[in-house]
């Protein structure tokens, strides 16, 4: 009887478990499958493409600032700043690899959110035309910095297995300007907000794709353009605030005459 009552018990087990029952979804992260839906869920996917940036321009100073005539390293000499300062940083230092996984994680998530928006329900997605510059210029910024930092870098615009982007090779810097980064922002122009409100304040606009653009032609020595962009850039309401000093004064809105561009975000807060 001991035997039989343990078959049955065995046998309903059996039946009452279906694949489904173990086979679950995992629920601290979203599948692909299920995203790439509503506004909502584009909104969150551009916010994530800044969240890579957060900590990149923290030490973006390491590699132009601190290699200038602004500022030194004076006391630590064994670190990224000392390497930098004296012009002899390698792979070897954590910061390289830091810099480029930022850069490459933004690229890959803007490079799969464009992949799915062509193919979105416009009913249920009704402000594509707003995400698609948004994510060029996000894909034109990464790259700008990746080329000045690196030099020649893989050019990655569509979503690929690990084993694939591997095979990538680096291209040349020159045709990443002129058939990535200009194309990005001269396509991104043409589709920005001048302004944003609310939660969206902080998102690139019209300004910053022109100012951007402006920056890449002075960048690469083709002055004529960089004066016609950056003349632009003029007529859209900047200018520079009554007293430098003003900048730095947080009591005051951020989002004054002089601003352009920046990474939002809250740092810290209560646990």
């Amino acid at each position: 009887m001991k035997n039989l009552a343990s078959f049955v018990f065995v046998l309903l087990l059996s039946i009452g478990c279906s694949k489904n029952f173990v086979d679950l979804q995992p629920i601290s992260t979203v599948s692909i499958d299920v995203l790439y839906k509503t506004d909502k869920d584009y909104v969150d996917a551009l916010t994530a493409t800044y969240n890579t940036l957060q900590d990149q321009y923290r030490s973006f100073y390491i590699f132009g600032d601190i290699r200038g005539d602004d500022t030194w390293q004076e006391i630590v000499k064994n670190n990224a700043q000392s390497y930098a300062n004296a012009f002899v940083i390698t792979s070897a230092e954590p910061l390289m690899n830091t810099t480029w996984g930022n850069y490459y994680r933004l690229i890959v998530r803007v490079n799969l959110l464009l992949s799915k928006i062509e193919s979105a329900d416009p009913a249920q997605v009704k402000l594509k035309d707003r995400y698609k510059p948004e994510a060029w210029f996000m894909r034109a910024l990464a790259y700008f910095d990746l080329i000045r930092i690196f030099g020649k870098v893989p050019r990655i615009t569509t979503p690929l297995s690990v084993e694939n982007a591997y095979k990538v090779p680096r291209e040349e810097v020159d045709k990443i300007y002129q058939e990535l980064i200009i194309p990005d922002l001269l396509a991104a122009e043409m589709g920005l907000l001048k302004t944003y409100t609310g939660t969206d304040v902080g998102r690139p606009t019209i300004g910053a794709a022109k100012a951007l653009l402006g920056k890449v032609y002075l960048t690469i020595r083709d002055f004529p353009k960089a004066e016609a962009k950056l003349q632009e850039v003029t007529t859209l309401g900047y200018a520079l605030l009554p007293r430098f000093t003003d900048l730095f004064d947080y009591s005051k809105d951020e989002h004054h005459a002089e601003y352009i561009f920046d990474v939002e975000y809250v740092d810290g807060g209560a646990g």
